[in-house]
């Protein structure tokens, strides 16, 4: 079995700093074809054009997802909604909202605590296709700004957006437009850009504001944020932090 050391700074060095094929390159870049023989005298290559991707995280997509799904509950935001997971084993809330926090339900209560606490809590069970559907309207949205829109299932998306920032006046309006179009369809997103597609998901589900445009500032950005922002199993997980290691910038530190 591999070492942990080498496999997880094998995973950080490719996952988030190297500008490698991932789910979003590969499901629109066909593979490269095989070269022939270079001839003895041939023109330098031409620079490759860097790439920017930006990540769409949506935290609470289970929540919105029923909230659009239920008109009652979507007009009147006073009332208190929690969502409970049917697959999660015991019933317990997987997400609430700001009315349901405000009046002292936090997520990952069991149904009767939540209940004991809030009485008046509305529970509703949570409904994957509804967040499914919400995630691919989100992409035909996003298709307005970039061809090149990859679903990260189950509540991500990944943009690449080099060659939009001239046609749309920017990053920063680019990235006020795509809130705009998650708002528009009820959906709370956070977005985080970077070099590279897996570095720009890890700056989404860890930061506000993340957003770095060159490589050679990506590692000092990644650096304080959690291990957890990479979504490995819980066991490797833990198995990182038993050895002190708890940030990204830890991560990358670990010796080959």
């Amino acid at each position: 079995m591999t070492h942990p050391r080498k496999r997880a700074e094998r995973w950080a060095q490719a996952d988030l700093l190297a500008p490698l094929p991932s789910s979003a390159t590969a499901a629109r870049s066909p593979p490269a074809l095989l070269q022939p023989v270079a001839p003895a005298v041939e023109p330098p290559p031409r620079a490759a054009q860097a790439e920017l991707w930006c990540a769409l995280y949506l935290p609470q997509l289970c929540l919105d997802a029923v909230l659009c799904a239920d008109l009652v509950l979507r007009a009147e935001p006073e009332r208190p909604v929690g969502v409970l997971d049917p697959e999660a084993g015991l019933p317990r809330l997987v997400a609430v909202n700001a009315a349901a926090r405000a009046l002292g339900v936090q997520a990952g209560m069991s149904l009767a605590a939540a209940l004991a606490t809030c009485p008046q809590l509305q529970a509703r069970t949570r409904d994957r296709r509804q967040e499914r559907l919400r995630l691919v309207a989100l992409a035909e949205a996003a298709l307005a700004f970039t061809p090149r829109v990859s679903l990260e299932p189950p509540d991500e998306l990944l943009l690449e957006l080099q060659g939009s920032l001239r046609l749309f006046g920017g990053l920063e309006v680019l990235a006020e437009q795509l809130r705009h179009s998650a708002w528009r369809l009820g959906l709370t997103a956070r977005l985080a850009v970077a070099p590279t597609p897996r570095a720009a998901l890890a700056g989404a589900r860890g930061a506000r504001g993340f957003c770095v445009q060159h490589e050679a500032q990506l590692a000092g950005q990644l650096a304080p944020l959690p291990i957890a922002v990479l979504r490995w199993p819980e066991a490797a997980c833990a198995r990182l932090q038993s050895m002190g290691v708890r940030t990204l910038g830890e991560l990358l530190r670990l010796p080959r």
